[in-house]
């Protein structure tokens, strides 16, 4: 009877619950079965908890990174913006460029078609009275006050955008050699004591064409060139004694007679303002001077039309 009072028992667990308020106690029996399912609900109930927790934390570091890409993200987008905007800002820029660029070519070019015309060509017919001339010479002044306007806006335009596709360099450059070609440099310092036109010449008499200026200067002063070019005269000339004679290209010469002593040869490459002479009163002169001529396709006109006295 014993032993099977034991093995019975055994089928139970007995809970004991002892209040530490009450000194009575009470005591639950679950039967074998019942406590494993308690058991197996605990632990299920744990391991439910854990796995929400770990699935609270893996929510928690998802939903972490995918603020932080969508930040990354929008500060991405945003300096994508900024570097459309500096894109398209560049490109209206190099736009702008090119069109003033274009429109300060274009001026250059129908200015110099201009001054072609009215210099190199029609000016062999052109009237040699002081109100023709006058007019000329202002024409010329304003023309020249214009291209070298031309050139400074070409020169502004070079510094809005170093990155400008546009090269006018070469235009630039040949803007300057042109002003820098023509003839509008005094050539020596002295006061004009003959101009162009004509006269009674002081040693043969004759009423003949002066073909060029005078200009009365000391013996030795400096004979500058008026314009860049090349030397195709530096030698003895008839009546111009020493002489040198420039082509300045675009069918313009200068020639500078009665000089004291050469200091440049044939052929040299000479700028404007360079010393090329002294002056001197060789071949046919009264005194020490130089005389001054301009030639448009080998025909005198009036240097007063090209010489920029007032600015040398």
């Amino acid at each position: 009877m014993k032993k099977l009072k034991i093995k019975k028992n055994k089928k139970y667990v007995s809970l004991i619950l002892a209040p530490h308020y009450s000194s009575k106690t009470r005591t639950y029996r679950l039967s074998n079965r019942v406590f494993k399912f308690a058991r197996i609900a605990v632990v299920l109930v744990i391991t439910a908890l854990i796995c929400q927790g770990l699935l609270s934390v893996y929510l928690i570091r998802k939903v972490t990174d995918l603020t932080a890409q969508r930040d990354s993200l929008a500060k991405s987008s945003y300096e994508n913006l900024l570097k459309l905007d500096s894109v398209l800002e560049k490109n209206n820029l190099l736009q702008s460029s090119k069109t003033l660029t274009q429109e300060a070519i274009n001026q250059y070019t129908e200015k110099y078609r201009e001054i072609t015309e009215r210099y190199i060509t029609s000016q062999l017919s052109v009237s040699r009275s002081d109100s023709s001339t006058n007019r000329v010479v202002g024409n010329f002044t304003e023309d020249i006050q214009e291209l070298r306007n031309i050139l400074a806006a070409l020169n502004e335009i070079a510094s809005i955008d170093s990155s400008t596709t546009v090269d006018f360099t070469d235009m630039k450059k040949q803007v300057e050699q042109f002003l820098d070609a023509l003839p509008t440099f005094c050539p020596t310092q002295g006061n004009i004591s003959d101009k162009f036109g004509y006269r009674v010449h002081p040693t043969s008499f004759e009423y003949k064409l002066h073909a060029g200026l005078d200009f009365a200067a000391n013996y030795g002063a400096d004979i500058m060139a008026a314009g860049s070019g090349t030397v195709i005269m530096a030698q003895t000339h008839g009546g111009y004694g020493k002489c040198v004679i420039i082509d300045h290209g675009n069918g313009i010469k200068t020639l500078y007679g009665h000089a004291n002593e050469l200091l440049v040869k044939t052929g040299q490459q000479v700028k404007k303002g360079m010393q090329i002479a002294t002056v001197g009163s060789t071949g046919i002169s009264t005194g020490p001077h130089l005389h001054f001529e301009v030639r448009l396709d080998d025909t005198p006109i009036d240097p007063l039309i090209y010489l920029d006295i007032n600015n040398n």
